[in-house]
């Protein structure tokens, strides 16, 4: 169980370390900023051409989402297991 604990424990760090690493790389921004795709409408034709595609840099209030979010699944997998493994004993 103890490994298990572990195991769930380093899985979800790692992820909301990099999750700040790329945050950091993203500029440090603390609010999640969305940039549409630029289109273009060729009237002649009626094609779309598309100049950008749509971006987005991570912000801080994601980053803390996603890290609760992990948090919370770490907590049910490992009460999964505790309740798994009660139920072995028997």
């Amino acid at each position: 169980m103890v490994a298990v604990k572990r195991t769930v424990f380093f899985v979800v760090s790692s992820i909301i370390i990099v999750l700040l690493v790329k945050w950091g790389f993203d500029g440090f921004e603390v609010f999640t900023k969305i940039y549409p795709a630029s289109e273009l409408i060729d009237e002649a034709t009626g094609r779309v051409i598309v100049q950008t595609k749509s971006s987005y840099k991570l912000g801080l209030d994601m980053v803390f989402v996603i890290a609760i979010g992990l948090s919370a699944l770490g907590f049910i997998v490992i009460n999964f297991f505790k309740i798994y493994y009660a139920s072995k004993e028997d």
